[in-house]
């Protein structure tokens, strides 16, 4: 079986803001495989390169939650902390911060499910 492999310049690639706002920042990372652990950060000072809400592609809806186009996930946050949620994610004890008006421990239902304990995490972190 023979595998073909592009070329670096054939790959597809996506561009977005640096972090300075001086240029743009371009990679091969398609906007499914991204996450917190792979936003590209600085060799030497170990910076991030790009803003991490431009990284995940999101939307904000109001200050401090937002939906993220690339994975699909419900964020919210704050200046301390940042927490995406989706359908099908068990959330135990009291991981919102204070208390959750969804229970100590539940699985998230529903996409609106998730925009809700999103909302509830940004406010509680804050």
């Amino acid at each position: 079986m023979i595998t073909k492999f592009k070329k670096f310049t054939e790959m597809e690639s996506y561009e977005m803001p640096s972090l300075t706002g001086k240029s743009t920042y371009k990679t091969s990372v398609p906007p499914a495989k991204r996450s917190f652990k792979n936003l590209p950060r600085n060799a030497s000072n170990k910076r991030p390169q790009v803003s991490w809400k431009h990284w995940l592609m999101i939307k904000a809806e109001k200050q401090g939650y937002g939906k993220s186009e690339a994975n699909g996930k419900w964020y919210g946050w704050s200046h301390r902390a940042a927490y995406g949620f989706q359908a099908g994610d068990r959330i135990k004890g009291n991981s919102l911060g204070k208390k959750s008006p969804h229970g100590p421990d539940f699985i998230i239902k529903d996409e609106n499910h998730a925009k809700k304990v999103a909302q509830t995490f940004a406010d509680n972190v804050s």
